[in-house]
C-alpha cells in the first residue's frame, strides 16, 4: 500500500550514484598473457561476436566517442564505450566540461563475467583516453548494481555524488535532488548548487538496466 502510495505521489524514479576519475591518476593494467585491450577503431568485432549485448554497443560508435574492447583469446569479452562533451549532450542528464568524457556503456559478455575483466578495461581504457584529451572521466551507476560500482572503484573511480530523478504527480521534466559523498568534491561543478545539473527531458522507467548510463 505505502509502495503503491509513493509511486502515485513521485511518479518514476531514479537513483544513480556518479563516479569520477582523473585519467592521469588510473594506473594501467599489469600484464595479463590471458586478455588483450585494444581500441575498438571499428564496429566489425561487434557485428560478429556472438554474444547480443556486444552486438547491441555497435551503436555507440561514431562521432564523439571512443570504444575499447578487452579480448579472452580470439573472443571479444567485454567493451566500454566513452562519449565526449558534445556526443553526450543529448543525454542531458550531466553537463560535461571541455576536458572530461562520459563512460556510457561497460559491458561484459554473459560467460566472462566475474573474471575482473571490467576493471581490467577501465584501467587500460583510461589509461589511454589522457593522450586523447579527457582529464576526467565520468560514470552513472544504477543504485544497487554492485558490480559495477566495484569494477569502477577497483580502476580508481571514486564516487562523488548521488542523484534522484523523481516525478511528482507526474511533473516533467524530472526534478532531480543531489548530495555529495566524497568530502573532497567542493568544487565539483557536477555535485555543487551553483551549478545545477539541466532538466531531464526523457522519461525514466522504474527500473534501469544495470551499468553505466
Amino acid at each position: 500500500m505505502l509502495k503503491r502510495l509513493a509511486h502515485l505521489l513521485f511518479g518514476d524514479y531514479g537513483l544513480y550514484r556518479i563516479y569520477a576519475c582523473i585519467t592521469t591518476a588510473v594506473q594501467p593494467p599489469e600484464r595479463d598473457r590471458a586478455v588483450r585491450c585494444a581500441p575498438l577503431d571499428s564496429i566489425t568485432p561487434l557485428l560478429h561476436t556472438p554474444w547480443e549485448s556486444l552486438r547491441g554497443l555497435a551503436a555507440y560508435a561514431g562521432e564523439g566517442a571512443w570504444l575499447y574492447g578487452a579480448w579472452l583469446g580470439a573472443e571479444l569479452a567485454a567493451v566500454a564505450c566513452y562519449w565526449n562533451p558534445k556526443r553526450y549532450a543529448s543525454r542531458g542528464f550531466l553537463t560535461l566540461m571541455p576536458d572530461e568524457a562520459k563512460l556510457v556503456q561497460l559491458t561484459t559478455a554473459e560467460p566472462y563475467r566475474g573474471r575482473g575483466l571490467a576493471t581490467h578495461l577501465v584501467r587500460y581504457s583510461a589509461s589511454d583516453l589522457r593522450h586523447h584529451g579527457p582529464r576526467r572521466l565520468l560514470a552513472r551507476i544504477w543504485h544497487n548494481h554492485h558490480a559495477s560500482c566495484r569494477a569502477l572503484e577497483q580502476a580508481g573511480f571514486v564516487q562523488i555524488a548521488r542523484i534522484v530523478e523523481l516525478h511528482p504527480l507526474g511533473m516533467r521534466p524530472a526534478l532531480r535532488l543531489r548530495w555529495r559523498v566524497d568530502p573532497m568534491t567542493h568544487a565539483d561543478p557536477h555535485v555543487r548548487p551553483e551549478s545545477p545539473l539541466p532538466p531531464s527531458s526523457e522519461p525514466r522507467p522504474r527500473r534501469r538496466a544495470p551499468g553505466p548510463g
